[in-house]
């Protein structure tokens, strides 16, 4: 028998944390969180994180379960791994390998939306 995945070992184990936020007619937008924001305010909500973060007066992990659309990541604060931002799209994935730890992305423009990683520091 299988043992399901420990979802703080999904936290442990991922050195990536991601948010998607989608916008009402953008490409695959399925609307799982019954979102209805318009192109232009997904994009200054990600630019308000990225400003926040680095700064160190926002927390990615509480980022992500605030404001990601992502359904299988948000409520564990957007742990992800690099073969998941690949499959999402591959200019996540290059994205994402360029990342040193404690760095955050700039704010991803695709047809699905926009995204923003976050490699953890080293020592989380």
């Amino acid at each position: 028998m299988e043992v399901p995945f420990n979802r703080s070992e999904r936290m442990k184990k991922s050195a990536f944390h991601y948010i998607w936020v989608g916008y009402k007619g953008a490409e695959g937008w399925e609307n799982p969180r019954e979102v209805r924001r318009s192109k232009g305010k997904a994009r200054k909500l990600l630019a308000s994180v990225a400003k926040y973060v680095p700064k160190g007066k926002a927390y990615f992990p509480f980022e992500a379960l605030a404001h990601s659309d992502h359904e299988a990541t948000f409520s564990l604060g957007g742990p992800i791994s690099l073969k998941d931002l690949k499959a999402l799209a591959p200019a996540l994935g290059e994205t994402a390998e360029t990342l040193k730890p404690g760095d955050l992305s700039e704010v991803i423009e695709s047809p699905k939306g926009y995204h923003l990683i976050w490699r953890k520091p080293a020592e989380e």
